[in-house]
């Protein structure tokens, strides 16, 4: 009897054990380099949360509501590795003469590396480090914690898949790597695609040919960075030309074609009243393309507004010179 007695009882200690276990909520690392070391061990994704802590309210909000309780942690343990870097402000506006340390220069080196621009953010994370979504925390919205946990655990299997075909990049060599780093691309977060460039450009090296039907998406690709720095430089000429010299001929689809266009309506258009005409030439002409596209209604009410501004600016200029004419008279 003393022995069955014993026997339950070591049975229910190690039935409440595992299940302590099982419901032992994640913690929040502060290493990311770490973070994704242990992902990779454990098969999960990264959920990476920029903070400031010491200087940024809605951050501190976004952990007393639903970031550092149970049931948010509790409800991504079993697909994420947690990793925080709170940035301290009055750290990164230290003087000159006194040097950062490694670990504050590594905190700030990674915000850049995001291209983070509020705090807080975050970004779900393969455990080879692509972004595979970005999400911007809304204090309006997110107020419940098993809510929220949903926004990031429904990206948990793409950030899987992201892991599994970079693992397989690390064993392929060849053209066979093509059609790899494609699907590495589709699955990585748009606005963070350019943080793959480098794959982007092995691409354009092992397909010269385009014999995958992939080199117009690369090429698009490499356009934007090109683009910006012409842009930045005050090259409006060779920056708009880094989009438009791709859409002759067949190496761009018709999305391609049309998103070439709209860039360089963009860059017309950021450049000022006198390229208005340029902005709304270039908009005609990704309109053009498929006028069936979804993309293309856009495109229409971007050429309207265009046209409203340009005829206020006309009136603004007639009144202007009709204003400068009264004085004169007097």
């Amino acid at each position: 009897m003393k022995k069955l007695i014993y026997t339950f009882v070591l049975i229910t200690l190690s039935l409440c054990f595992f299940a302590c276990a099982k419901t032992e909520p994640t913690v929040w690392l502060t290493d990311y380099q770490a973070a994704l070391a242990q992902a990779k061990e454990e098969d999960k994704a990264v959920l990476l949360f920029f903070s400031g802590d010491s200087w940024d309210g809605m951050s501190t909000d976004a952990k007393e509501r639903i970031y550092n309780t149970d049931k948010f942690l509790k409800a991504i343990s079993k697909d994420f590795i947690a990793v925080n870097i709170d940035i301290d402000l009055k750290e990164a506006n230290e003087s000159e003469d006194e040097e950062l340390s490694d670990e504050k220069v590594t905190k700030y080196m990674l915000a850049q590396e995001f291209a983070v621009q509020m705090m807080p953010d975050f970004f779900i994370v393969s455990s080879y480090g692509q972004v595979v979504q970005a999400i911007t925390y809304n204090p309006d919205e997110q107020t419940d914690a098993k809510k929220v946990a949903k926004l990031y655990t429904k990206h948990a299997k793409r950030a899987k898949k992201l892991s599994q075909l970079a693992q397989q990049l690390e064993t392929t060599e060849g053209f066979d790597r093509v059609k790899i780093i494609n699907d590495i691309y589709d699955n990585t977060a748009q606005s963070h695609r350019f943080t793959i460039e480098d794959l982007g450009l092995e691409v354009c090296e092992l397909d010269p040919e385009n014999k995958s039907g992939y080199l117009g998406k690369f090429k698009l690709q490499q356009a934007y960075p090109q683009a910006m720095m012409s842009f930045s430089e005050g090259d409006l000429d060779t920056a708009v030309n880094s989009f438009l010299q791709l859409t002759d001929g067949d190496l761009l689809s018709k999305p391609e074609k049309q998103e070439a266009f709209y860039c360089a309506a963009y860059l017309y258009a950021m450049s000022g009243a006198e390229y208005i005409n340029e902005a709304k030439a270039n908009l005609q002409k990704a309109y053009d393309i498929d006028p069936k596209s979804e993309q293309s209604k856009e495109f229409l009410k971007m050429i309207e507004a265009l046209d409203a501004e340009l005829t206020e600016e006309t009136t603004e200029d007639f009144i202007e010179e009709n204003s400068a004419e009264q004085k004169d008279d007097n």
